[in-house]
């Protein structure tokens, strides 16, 4: 990540409430998914739901990357 776009992001990822809330919205959308993983026969939709849980993933990371990145200056 770049370095300048951390540090614009970084308030964003410090804020605990803010924090703490968007994890909790993303447990929820990743436990939707895997339910979704668990139910489909349908080989599209298991690779959709994989794609959605990856991408929830990270975000859950974003904190760590953009801390990580914006000390790197």
């Amino acid at each position: 990540m770049d370095t300048r776009f951390a540090k614009q992001v970084l308030p964003l990822v410090n804020t605990p409430n803010f924090t703490e809330l968007m994890k909790v919205y993303l447990n929820e959308k990743i436990n939707e998914h895997h339910r979704v993983l668990e139910q489909s026969d349908d080989v599209a939709t298991l690779h959709r739901a994989q794609g959605a849980v990856i991408a929830l993933k990270k975000l859950m990371h974003m904190r760590d990357e953009v801390q990580g990145s914006a000390k790197k200056d």
